[in-house]
């Protein structure tokens, strides 16, 4: 955005840079999630005392990730890390420990369960962000409005249902 190479952009926080233009299109998230014989060992449970997690690291959401997991669940160690959510949540759906990763993601992925109801510490947010000067362009106009209708239609994807652990295949 800054050089002018793109109208609209997605990011995980409020821009602050005085001259884009941004709108908050949801908070975001995280639960634990597991392969599916995570999904049948926490059927009735949600104790992870001593499980095995996958850490991500490298960054500065990996920062949040691990205090997430450091006051939720600081009895679980970390067995593997990665430099990824996208490796994080390869290895959960290979049964290689549990991950706690953003709801959008998590959600999606073939062969991951939701172990946890939605944690409500270190929530993340998602905004929608446009150049000042760009904000009344018909094009990024109608690009706000598409992602902003369809984050309200699918909002369960960024926050959850509490009521029920979603499994999907």
């Amino acid at each position: 955005l800054a050089n002018r190479q793109a109208d609209v952009a997605l990011r995980p926080a409020r821009p602050t840079d005085s001259n884009l233009f941004g709108r908050k299109l949801s908070d975001i998230r995280w639960a634990v999630y597991g392969d599916a014989q995570g999904r049948a060992r926490f059927a009735t449970s949600s104790d992870f005392s001593g499980e095995r997690f996958i850490g991500f690291s490298g960054n500065p959401l990996a920062e949040r990730m691990s205090a997430i997991h450091r006051a939720e669940f600081p009895d679980g160690t970390v067995s593997t890390t990665t430099n990824s959510l996208i490796l994080t949540a390869a290895s959960a759906q290979q049964g290689r420990g549990l991950a706690i990763l953003p709801m959008i993601l998590g959600e999606q992925w073939p062969g991951l369960f939701r172990l946890s109801e939605p944690i409500e510490k270190g929530v993340g947010e998602l905004w929608i962000v446009c150049h000042e000067g760009m904000r009344n362009n018909s094009r990024v106009r109608i690009a706000f409005d598409a992602l902003i209708a369809g984050v309200e239609q699918d909002r369960t994807l960024f926050v959850g249902d509490a009521d029920q652990l979603k499994p999907h295949d």
